[in-house]
């Protein structure tokens, strides 16, 4: 019964994530296009006093497609791969991020962004060089919700229980959807290669409708790392 009640949660973030990958991935083929990958330090923001552990700063890593418009503007895609553990408080009444030790829920998290993207060139001579990114978009954050390992008997059933309500919470409500905006600035440049560092914000939107009663904190994402750019 719990299978069910999480499957159809996980079904639908990966059909949104599957639909739109089809959609904007498919085409970084013609040659046209600009692609990055990045390695990032992922902080999901959170105030739960007792009822939760130490907030996650997570490693994650993506890949960037942009399609250049009339310059400096593009429109693009980006893709990050997160994963933490979570559970959930029936006392605060919403999912939270738990240590490992602690762990019912394994969610691996899918943030997919669409975006329009400012790129100001202050100087293209080699080996160094400057440009300066600046990004607005909204994201879709398929959350893969599921029991994590190592559980047995009464910890399973346990497990079981708060997984279908850590899906279900991540999945009402339009908890899935959160605008962005990031800053970047590349400072090396070898030939068509550049490296840089790459900061993104993403807001919990959902707030303003969701009823959440839960501290300011709540729902704020950032990221920060390195990124290489072809």
């Amino acid at each position: 019964m719990v299978q069910e009640q999480t499957g159809r949660p996980n079904n639908e973030a990966f059909v949104v994530l599957i639909a739109s990958l089809f959609m904007f991935f498919i085409p970084c083929s013609t040659t046209a296009w600009d692609w990055a990958v990045n390695g990032s330090m992922f902080f999901i923001l959170e105030d739960n006093g007792l009822e939760g552990d130490p907030m996650p700063i997570l490693p994650s890593a993506g890949l960037v497609l942009e399609y250049p418009l009339a310059p400096p503007f593009a429109f693009g895609a980006s893709y990050d791969l997160y994963s933490t553990c979570y559970g959930y408080s029936t006392a605060l009444d919403r999912a939270i991020p738990v240590a490992i030790e602690n762990r019912s829920s394994l969610v691996i998290g899918n943030v997919l962004t669409f975006f329009g993207s400012y790129r100001m060139l202050i100087s293209k001579f080699t080996p160094i060089g400057i440009r300066l990114r600046f990004s607005a978009g909204l994201a879709i954050d398929a959350r893969l919700c599921l029991i994590a390992d190592g559980l047995e008997g009464d910890d399973l059933e346990d497990a079981s229980q708060q997984t279908a309500e850590v899906a279900g919470y991540f999945w009402s409500n339009g908890r899935w959807f959160f605008p962005m905006t990031g800053f970047g600035i590349d400072f090396i440049k070898v030939g068509r290669f550049w490296l840089g560092l790459d900061g993104r914000i993403w807001y919990p939107l959902y707030r303003l409708w969701s009823g959440d009663k839960a501290p300011a904190a709540e729902g704020w994402r950032y990221s920060l790392g390195i990124r290489i750019s072809f």
